[in-house]
């Protein structure tokens, strides 16, 4: 039996699901914990995750290279569009609206032959993130 969510999911993928031939792979939700939940979509180049938090969704990715390393999309779309995503709601209409736009550039950079390389600026600008937030932990009073 399928959750709200992957149903939820299901229709606003629609069209990732129908033209690009993704599938949900893995449907896990825990009524008793705040209604969590967790749907992962699969292709034949990359694999997506969905993961919803009390209120929030998050859309991360995997490349088959390393398919249980999941980065945020947002991080992905810095890397691949050499700038910060812009601002959204978290909404799964915007998170699917940043995967169709970018969906080739997506394609490229989790490819095996250039994951490495993909890897590495994701590692960096997770460590600039890191040190961003931890200065600003260290000069409150």
């Amino acid at each position: 039996m399928s959750s709200s969510f992957s149903n939820i999911v299901r229709t606003a993928f629609g069209k990732l699901i129908s033209s690009y031939g993704f599938k949900i792979v893995e449907d896990q939700h825990d009524s008793s914990n705040f209604g969590n939940a967790v749907v992962v979509l699969d292709s034949s180049d990359f694999r997506i995750r969905l993961v919803k938090d009390r209120d929030q969704i998050f859309g991360e990715v995997a490349s088959y290279s390393e398919p249980e390393t999941w980065y945020g999309i947002d991080r992905l779309y810095e890397v691949i569009n050499l700038k910060p995503i812009p601002k959204q709601s978290g909404s799964i209409d915007d998170i699917v609206a940043a995967i169709e736009k970018d969906l080739v550039r997506i394609e490229h950079s989790l490819h095996p032959m250039r994951f490495s390389a993909t890897k590495k600026e994701l590692e960096r600008i997770g460590e600039l993130a890191k040190q961003a937030m931890l200065k600003r932990f260290q000069s409150k009073p």
